[in-house]
């Protein structure tokens, strides 16, 4: 469990972000932010 936001910025390449069951693309310039507390709790 996180106090605090988490942000992440992506400089290069491509991936994925995995939420539960859930995927997500990301990329080079895309930005993520993960709230206090996380995902679910």
């Amino acid at each position: 469990m996180h106090a605090n936001l988490g942000m992440f910025y992506i400089v290069a390449g491509e991936g994925e972000v995995r939420l539960g069951a859930e995927r997500f693309p990301i990329r080079a310039g895309d930005v993520i932010a993960c709230p206090a507390g996380g995902w679910g709790g």
